[in-house]
């Protein structure tokens, strides 16, 4: 890591993440960011106590892989059940792999057999 910041990006998150710059200018960069970040978050209501986030669930349905949580991953495997794919068809529009569709359905099945 370096102390100094890259020219081009002094003072940047990049500086700070990618190039290890510590200088005060890039900390308060990183600082900010990640305040901002966690009051967008709250604003958002992106907490552990909300539940699936339905455009999070259609975006991923669409084909646009994102970070998704356990709980709307099994709502885009639900979604995907409507459809005629195959499993590897389903991993790829979400982002995951084969084993984890089959994972969810499983789950799926022994909770409508409970």
């Amino acid at each position: 890591m370096t102390t100094q910041c890259n020219a081009t990006r002094h003072g940047t998150l990049t500086a700070y993440t990618v190039d290890g710059c510590r200088c005060p200018d890039a900390v308060e960069t990183k600082r900010a960011y990640a305040r901002e970040w966690a009051a967008n978050r709250r604003a958002c209501g992106t907490t552990a106590a909300r539940g699936v986030d339905e455009l999070a669930v259609d975006l991923a349905v669409a084909g646009h892989p994102m970070a998704l949580r356990p709980v709307e991953r099994t709502a885009a495997v639900a979604q995907l059940d409507r459809y005629d794919l195959k499993d590897w068809q389903r991993a790829e529009r979400l982002g995951v792999s084969r084993r984890t569709i089959l994972r969810h359905r499983a789950a799926r099945r022994n909770q409508q057999a409970a």
